[in-house]
């Protein structure tokens, strides 16, 4: 059911939500009451170098995105998340 919910998504919502089930596989879940700001300076302070880098950089992407209606590109975005699900 969560994998089909994703796909209903818009491309930016679903890599952000990806990210977030990674995160959550981590040990490190979204809480309900925490601001994505708030998620990604938690996950920063548990990660370390490029990992920290490139989920701020998503993470940042999705709120231009979401609040600002700015403009984001999907292919990039998956990029990073790719780059975040290849580390340990």
């Amino acid at each position: 059911w969560g994998w089909w919910r994703l796909r209903q998504l818009p491309p930016v919502e679903a890599i952000y939500q990806r990210m977030l089930v990674w995160a959550g596989d981590r040990g490190v879940p979204k809480r309900p009451y925490q601001t994505p700001l708030e998620h990604t300076a938690l996950l920063k302070e548990q990660l370390a170098g490029p990992t920290a880098s490139a989920v701020e950089a998503l993470s940042a992407a999705y709120m231009r995105w979401r609040y600002g209606a700015i403009p984001t590109d999907p292919q990039q975005l998956r990029q990073l998340l790719r780059q975040i699900r290849r580390s340990r």
